[in-house]
């Protein structure tokens, strides 16, 4: 697999001096002109990810570009998913009009905790009873996370590694930016409503946490959030099922192959053509590292570079320019689309 995503591998490889959550989306992007591609190049950014972790804790838990690739598609596939079973706990948050403070030192108090237990109770069980809802894409790769992690961490690290997927990458940051998840407008948020919706993200996060340690008791940073110890757990248990269900729902004969048949992009829109535009920008700035590190791992610059997937997917789409398709040929004399593209 890593054979065909040497130019990819590269850029990886380069990843500490590159913009990885940008460079990561617009990658996802581009290669959704061709889901078989595109499922590739996410089993291939997990097989990275599982391998270069020095432990089970670091598993998408940074900021690597194999990580970044894997959260966007997710993203990219959950979308619909969180709209419609987060997006009605939240309006419920914004349109609660007082800030819902559980800091004694800022005013906070029992009440409000009891408040804010009644706001995770909903989300948690919305969110529980989802997994029907699920797509299949984003059940195929959970079942992809889970089965390549046990490999290397057995245990309850196949777990924690498709919570963070889920939760730490696409749920808690939907809830502590409501307004940047397309789940309520800017206008719509206030003091409260931020605070509020940060407070809860905290809550649902320490679930997810719960359940990626096997149910043990959440440690809470802060002392005044330790009144939430027994509503946490609570919910942990029901985040695991829920991320049970996925996984389950994942490895079952009718979900294989459910994301290499997503619907192809067909036409240029405004974020594909600016993701072009970025990995080109990339490739322009980071050009002779990339040279070097192609030629380091034996491969050809000019052919296997344009030979890559990368390059097959932006011609896809209609951006490359002729003397990069003269390129693209040319190495095409020794490798047939058909080696890309088994469905074509």
């Amino acid at each position: 697999m890593r054979n065909n995503f040497v130019f990819v591998d590269a850029m990886a490889d380069l990843s500490s001096t590159l913009d990885n959550d940008e460079l990561g989306r617009s990658l996802v992007d581009v290669f959704a002109v061709q889901p078989v591609s595109q499922a590739r190049l996410v089993e291939w950014a997990v097989t990275r990810e599982v391998e270069n972790a020095g432990s089970e804790g670091e598993l998408f838990r940074g900021g690597s570009l194999a990580t970044r690739m894997v959260a966007a598609y997710m993203e990219r596939v959950a979308q619909p998913w969180l709209k419609a079973t987060v997006r009605p706990c939240i309006r419920a948050v914004v349109k609660e009009s007082r800030k819902l403070e559980v800091d004694p030192s800022q005013g906070g108090n029992s009440a409000n905790v009891h408040e804010l237990e009644k706001l995770l109770s909903t989300m948690i069980d919305a969110l529980d009873g989802s997994a029907a809802a699920f797509p299949a894409g984003g059940c195929e790769l959970a079942a992809m996370v889970s089965r390549q992690v046990g490999k290397r961490f057995p245990g309850d690290a196949q777990t924690g590694a498709v919570s963070r997927l889920v939760f730490l990458r696409l749920v808690v940051p939907a809830v502590a930016s409501p307004h940047k998840h397309g789940l309520v407008k800017a206008s719509e948020m206030n003091d409260a409503s931020r605070r509020n919706c940060l407070l809860l993200s905290k809550l649902v996060q320490s679930c997810s946490t719960s359940a990626g340690s096997g149910g043990a008791a959440p440690v809470m940073k802060e002392s005044f959030m330790q009144a939430f110890s027994d509503a946490v757990q609570s919910g942990g248990k029901k985040v695991a099922r829920l991320l049970g269900e996925v996984v389950k729902a994942g490895g079952r004969s009718g979900a294989r192959g459910s994301m290499a048949s997503m619907p192809p992009e067909t036409e240029m829109d405004s974020r594909t053509r600016t993701a072009v535009k970025h990995v080109y920008a990339v490739c322009d700035e980071c050009a002779e590292e990339l040279v070097a590190a192609l030629d380091f791992a034996g491969n050809d610059s000019s052919g296997t570079l344009m030979m890559s997937e990368l390059c097959v997917a932006m011609d896809g789409l209609g951006v490359m320019p002729e003397r990069r398709k003269r390129a693209v040929s040319k190495a095409l004399e020794r490798r047939t689309l058909a080696s890309f593209f088994p469905d074509r």
